[in-house]
């Protein structure tokens, strides 16, 4: 499915690439160069990465190698999910005559691109990250954000689980862009339906142990665990399952004393 929903990302992304002013736009260049930017070996390579590649490879393939007598060329990048790497690897594409990135990766990489394509006009197809900050205050005219954002994610989850419960929340965040924009949504969505959080950590990715974080959230009094650390999501979940917490941990579970959910993170 991830593949599927990738490789339509990509055949819009090249649609795009050709769209213009003129009915028939004009092709700079000797060939149609496409950059997927993104985590190829990351805590979101699983879910992006050499799949998001692949996908893309098979859009333009959908397109029969070539449009109006030029090539599609797909390019590859790994930036890390370090937003100044992800800037300086579009802008050399770019000088080198890439006219689209796709794919983006983690969200702080994302903003770090749109940011640059908003200066220079070219396409940008965003197909993985979610903060809502790539529709709001950062939006650019020349970007599109291709899947589901922070706000519809956040704001599902808790209009769902409060339909049952109204008992307080407690946060485990991965501290990065994404993270921070789905624990802000998720506060306002509670605060709306009348609930309250409880507390909230932040946690590194890549952490290993999270028994601290779960002693926080077992402390705190909240009933609703809400688990939020992209890649660590699994750790943390079967963690949760195995400690004190009178819960069994799964994505978006109800339990008999306490609700522990994870939130898709990129």
């Amino acid at each position: 499915m991830a593949n599927l929903r990738m490789t339509s990302a990509a055949t819009l992304l090249v649609t795009l690439a050709l769209a213009g002013p003129p009915a028939r736009a004009e092709i700079k260049g000797d060939a149609i160069r496409i950059g997927v930017l993104t985590d190829m070996n990351g805590v979101f390579a699983t879910a992006m990465g050499p799949g998001s590649v692949e996908a893309a490879r098979m859009a333009a393939e959908e397109f029969g190698g070539k449009i109006n007598g030029k090539p599609i060329e797909i390019l590859q990048a790994d930036h890390q999910n370090k937003p100044d790497l992800a800037a300086s690897l579009a802008r050399k594409w770019f000088t080198d005559g890439v006219q689209a990135i796709a794919d983006g990766g983690s969200s702080g990489a994302a903003l770090a691109v749109q940011e640059l394509v908003r200066g220079n006009g070219k396409i940008f197809l965003v197909s993985g990250a979610g903060a809502n900050q790539l529709t709001d205050e950062a939006c650019a005219p020349n970007s599109v954000q291709w899947t589901q954002d922070a706000y519809s994610t956040a704001t599902a989850v808790v209009s769902g689980i409060m339909q049952t419960s109204k008992e307080p929340w407690f946060f485990i965040t991965g501290d990065y862009a994404f993270g921070h924009s789905i624990e802000a949504t998720a506060r306002a969505r509670i605060g709306e339906l009348g609930g309250k959080v409880a507390g909230s950590v932040k946690a590194q990715l890549g952490t290993p142990d999270y028994s601290s974080f779960l002693l926080q959230a077992q402390s705190s009094g909240a009933r609703i665990l809400a688990i939020n650390v992209a890649g660590d999501n699994a750790t943390a979940i079967k963690q949760a399952k195995n400690s004190a917490l009178p819960t069994r941990a799964s994505r978006s579970s109800r339990c008999r004393s306490r609700t522990s959910i994870s939130m898709p993170s990129a």
